[in-house]
C-alpha cells in the first residue's frame, strides 16, 4: 500500500515507531496492543481515521482495524444516512 504523505502525519505519535506494528497479517490481542496504545493519545487521530476512511486504507488507523472502521460507518449510516464528516468522525473517536 502506498501512503501519500500528509502535513498532518508530522505530528502523529506513531512517526518515531516501525510501521509495521500498524499493518500485522493477523489481527490478535498482541499484536494490536502496541499500535492501539500508540493511537490512545495522538493529537491527529481524527485525521488518521479520516484519511483511512478517504483512502480506503488497510491496517490500524486512527486507532482502528479495517473491522472496526467498517462497523463504525454501516452504525453512523444506519443512524445518519448521511456521509462522515470530520465533525462526527471527531465525536465518534472522543466516545
Amino acid at each position: 500500500m502506498l501512503i501519500s504523505r500528509q502535513p498532518w502525519m508530522d505530528q502523529s505519535l506513531c512517526r518515531n515507531e516501525n510501521l509495521e506494528i500498524f499493518f500485522p497479517n493477523r489481527y490478535t490481542e498482541n499484536n494490536v496492543a502496541k499500535p492501539f496504545s500508540v493511537c490512545k493519545n495522538c493529537p491527529v487521530k481524527v485525521q488518521c481515521l479520516q484519511y483511512s476512511y478517504a483512502t480506503d486504507s488497510i491496517g490500524i488507523w486512527g486507532g482502528t482495524t479495517e473491522y472496526q472502521r467498517n462497523v463504525i460507518l454501516v452504525n453512523y449510516f444506519k443512524k445518519n444516512r448521511k456521509k462522515l464528516t470530520l465533525s462526527d468522525a471527531r465525536q465518534i473517536i472522543d466516545n
